[in-house]
Order: structure tokens, then C-alpha cells, then sequence
């Protein structure tokens, strides 16, 4: 059997366990070739948004960890994970991706839940000396 074969066996199975690592083997894909280039970059941000939305906390934890160093991330999956309402997931998008623009904050503040929001602001007040809202 194929990887692609095997992803699309994945896919169409319910359990959370399976989803789990269907999210773990789409995001390897990703991190195999971190060149990605317009549709391609489009289509992993919707399936990887979609699978961790799928997911408990703790692997929205790991997954977040392992995008927040990335230069070029899925971009609706970082302000997703950025905004997600456990700190713990939110917290190492907030600090370690350079992901999110100047907007990007200001965009957590108004929809992040307060414990984002008040990371977010410690976070933007330590960076520049100023809390700014949107």
C-alpha cells in the first residue's frame, strides 16, 4: 500500500485514534518539504485546521509546539491554535511564532478567551512597551 493510500484509509476512519494520527502523518507531510507554495499551502492549512479542530487539548498542545518555530506555517492553522481557548495551546503560538503580523495580536485580543487575551497583552507589552487594542 501506498503513503497516499494509507492516509486516504486514515481519513476515512472515525476514531479519534485514527484521526490522531492521521493529523501526526499530514503534519510530517508538511514538515517533510517545507517549500510550499500557494494551493498546496491552502490545502494543508484546511485539512490540518480541520483535523485539530478534531482534536483534545493535548495534541492541539503538540501540534502547536511543533508550528510555532515554523517560518512559513499554515496560517489559518497558527491563528486558529493561536486563539484556541486552552492557554496551553494558544501559549506557544502567541510566543514563539513570528507567524502572526502586528495584527495578528490585536486580532487575539478580540476573540482569543480572557486567558489568551491577557497573554497576549503581557505578551505585546513586553515586545514593545505598549499594549495596543484593536
Amino acid at each position: 500500500m501506498t503513503k497516499l493510500q494509507d492516509l486516504i484509509d486514515l481519513a476515512k476512519e472515525p476514531s479519534s485514534e485514527k484521526r490522531r494520527v492521521l493529523l501526526r502523518e499530514v503534519t510530517d507531510l508538511f514538515f517533510a518539504n517545507p517549500d510550499h507554495r500557494g494551493g498546496e499551502l491552502t490545502l494543508f492549512d484546511d485539512v490540518l485546521t480541520q483535523l485539530a479542530g478534531e482534536m483534545e487539548e493535548a495534541v492541539r498542545v503538540e501540534l502547536a509546539v511543533r508550528l510555532a518555530p515554523t517560518p512559513s506555517p499554515p496560517f489559518k492553522l497558527v491563528r486558529t491554535l493561536a486563539a484556541d481557548a486552552a492557554i496551553a495551546v494558544a501559549q506557544p503560538i502567541l510566543e514563539g511564532s513570528s507567524a502572526l503580523t502586528d495584527e495578528g495580536p490585536g486580532v487575539m485580543l478580540s476573540t482569543g478567551t480572557a486567558d489568551v487575551t491577557v497573554l497576549v497583552a503581557v505578551l505585546m507589552n513586553t515586545t514593545t512597551g505598549a499594549i495596543r487594542l484593536p
